[in-house]
């Protein structure tokens, strides 16, 4: 005898329900929203007020970036620039304030107060891309002053740590002359072969390779000096 047969399901939508299924859901989906309509709102209220004070945040950020441009092209001399660092602390105008008062100081011979102004962006800018070039002012400074280690160790610091930077290749670079300079032919010629290798893309590299003529040419002629 045959079993009875259990009465078809209907098709089920989307969710997988069956209709009165779906009727049930909803029934219960309006009663939350009936219940819970005013915390609802409040939550609306909320997320519109963070849009709003993000709207605000941007535009004041961009008001305080204009403001900090024009300050910072106005300002010629070391006062003025120190004077837009300390009014928009924290910005990039400033650190870009400071390392431009510290090469006024450097073109006008203040060669102690260039140097405590790079220490002084590298010290509260640690993250910024313009740290390298406030390590590099304080190489040249270091190279000025006849300390050759210590200015070429700072120069290959650059190199090494910010390797994708525009500055690596000139800090290379100046690594390699450094050591040309001091009479130091064959670490500087090393120098000169891994700024070429390293940096093959760059205006430096150039630089290098017709450096490079010319020193190796001075090696041929003196190798006994060389070293």
């Amino acid at each position: 005898m045959a079993q009875p047969q259990n009465p078809p399901r209907e098709p089920t939508g989307a969710a997988g329900l069956l209709p009165n299924e779906r009727e049930i859901s909803y029934q219960h989906v309006a009663e939350f929203f009936r219940r819970n309509r005013f915390w609802l709102m409040s939550l609306g209220l909320t997320a519109v007020i963070a849009g709003t004070g993000v709207a605000t945040w941007y535009y004041h950020e961009a008001e305080l970036r204009e403001r900090a441009g024009m300050r910072l092209a106005d300002a010629g001399s070391v006062e003025a620039l120190q004077a837009v660092a300390q009014d928009f602390a924290g910005t990039e105008a400033a650190l870009l304030a400071i390392l431009k008062a510290a090469d006024l100081h450097f073109e006008q011979g203040r060669m102690d107060q260039a140097a405590a102004l790079y220490e002084e962006a590298v010290k509260k800018y640690p993250e910024s891309s313009l740290v390298p070039s406030a390590l590099l002012g304080l190489a040249t400074i270091l190279e000025t002053r006849g300390k050759v280690d210590e200015a070429v160790k700072v120069y290959q610091s650059v190199a090494a740590t910010y390797p994708q930077s525009f500055q690596a290749p000139q800090a290379s670079f100046s690594a390699a002359r450094a050591l040309d300079l001091a009479g130091r032919l064959q670490e500087a010629r090393k120098a000169y072969e891994d700024l070429i290798a390293n940096h093959p893309d760059s205006g430096w590299r150039h630089e290098a390779e017709a450096t490079l003529v010319s020193l190796n040419r001075r090696l041929k002629q003196a190798p006994a000096k060389s070293g």
